[in-house]
């Protein structure tokens, strides 16, 4: 992590060993956060989808940062070593806030499983 980041954000500039805790408790590690764009103090913000149904479609939300480059991915099943599929990429905001997709392509699969990718 940029020491800039360390220093705005209470961690030691001078040791890898605070990348991976999770120092408010959120789930995500310190590192994971830089690359969200979320706060590491701050248990509110971390990055986390929410997943609806809404008629014959499933849709996506989550809180992005501005000028983070996110892709939504999807996987029938985690059993099987099948790779992810790419449902939207290149989704982003100049304002950090909602982002929403609707998806009616996975509709015909019993199961299906979605991720967030922070791309950069």
């Amino acid at each position: 992590m940029p020491d800039a980041f360390e220093f705005a954000n209470h961690l030691n500039p001078d040791s890898a060993a605070d990348a991976p805790e999770d120092n408010d408790g959120d789930g995500a590690t310190n590192v994971q956060e830089y690359f969200a764009g979320t706060h590491p103090g701050n248990s509110a913000s971390v990055l986390r989808a929410g997943i609806r149904r809404v008629g014959a479609s499933v849709e996506i939300s989550f809180e992005a940062s501005a000028n983070k480059v996110y892709q939504v991915e999807f996987r029938g099943d985690l059993s099987t070593a099948t790779d992810w599929t790419v449902l939207v990429p290149n989704l982003t905001r100049s304002t950090a806030g909602l982002l929403q997709i609707s998806d009616s392509a996975t509709a015909n699969l019993t199961c299906c499983f979605y991720r967030v990718r922070v791309m950069r």
